[in-house]
């Protein structure tokens, strides 16, 4: 074994935590981590978002003209959306898929990873957005009653705002905002949303107890 071989070789056999991950899993509640007997009991906050979005949704909506584009116009849009308890019970897990310009020869379609929670600690909502134009995007907000409103975190170069609306248990509005500076929000785009599934628990994402 050469000597660039066997450093490798020590680095690889040095563990990266004092104590095994396996060991910090199976000191950890029952509870915490889930198991046999199904995913944790969520907490408040999560019951209340899983019923805010949670589920399968198919919408329809229109996607604003570009500003800076006086020969751009508003086009249709449609897609669907699925967002799954993870089984440790603390996020809402999926993707989004919306076909912007429905019917149009221009017509193109963006999917969006997405993942939705309660962060205890911030005592906040966050989600965090991943799309197919390589795009990523981290967002904090409330849920007050009806509306769920989520906000980027960084101003750079503008400021977005999300917006869900609960018009009934199978009815939702999602409008997204955006402001440039300190100017006014903007209309991006809206749908209207009605859910087809509710939210069924997905495998532990982070390798937990199957």
């Amino acid at each position: 074994m050469s000597g660039s071989e066997g450093a490798v070789a020590a680095l690889v056999r040095v563990p990266p935590f004092d104590v095994e991950p396996a060991a910090v899993d199976a000191a950890a509640p029952r509870s915490a981590r889930g198991g046999p007997e199904g995913p944790a009991s969520p907490s408040p906050e999560t019951r209340a978002l899983v019923a805010a979005i949670g589920g399968v949704w198919r919408w329809v909506g229109r996607v604003a003209a570009v500003a800076d584009r006086p020969d751009s116009s508003d086009i249709d849009a449609s897609g669907r959306s699925e967002l799954r308890l993870s089984r440790d019970g603390r996020w809402l897990i999926g993707q989004f898929a919306l076909v912007r310009g429905t019917g149009a020869p221009t017509a193109h379609e963006v999917r969006i990873a997405a993942i939705f929670g309660w962060d205890e600690s911030a005592r906040s909502y966050r989600a965090a957005m991943a799309d197919s134009a390589q795009h990523l995007a981290l967002w904090e907000g409330e849920l007050a009653g009806d509306v769920l409103q989520l906000v980027t975190a960084r101003a750079e170069p503008s400021l977005r705002r999300m917006t869900f609306h609960v018009l009934g248990p199978r009815a939702l509005r999602w409008r997204t905002e955006v402001a440039y500076g300190r100017g006014l929000w903007r209309a991006v785009e809206e749908y209207l949303g009605e859910r087809h599934a509710a939210v069924e628990p997905v495998e532990e994402p982070f390798g937990g107890t199957p």
